[in-house]
């Protein structure tokens, strides 16, 4: 399954390599990183880099879902019984 995780980027559609190359060129822009610089204002871009876990896969997600969601509490609804507007 770890194959899914490395190759996401890869099976959606965006340009190519060669087009991305092309666009950048267009817009004098050296690479994706300086087009970030160029279209973001200075004062709302993080100064470092993001403190970000490391991805999982689609598997390693649903089996942490169904553990966080296993910590949910169901509580009692008193929604419609007479207690409001009556």
């Amino acid at each position: 399954m770890d194959s899914f995780k490395e190759s996401f980027v890869n099976r959606h559609i965006g340009p190519a390599s060669s087009e991305q190359t092309a666009m950048l060129s267009f817009l004098q822009t050296k690479d994706l990183n300086d087009l970030v610089k160029q279209a973001t204002p200075a004062t709302i871009r993080l100064s470092r880099a993001l403190d970000l876990q490391q991805g999982l896969s689609e598997s390693e997600f649903i089996d942490r879902a169904k553990e966080v969601a296993g910590k949910n509490k169901l509580f009692r609804n008193f929604i419609g019984l007479g207690y409001y507007g009556t």
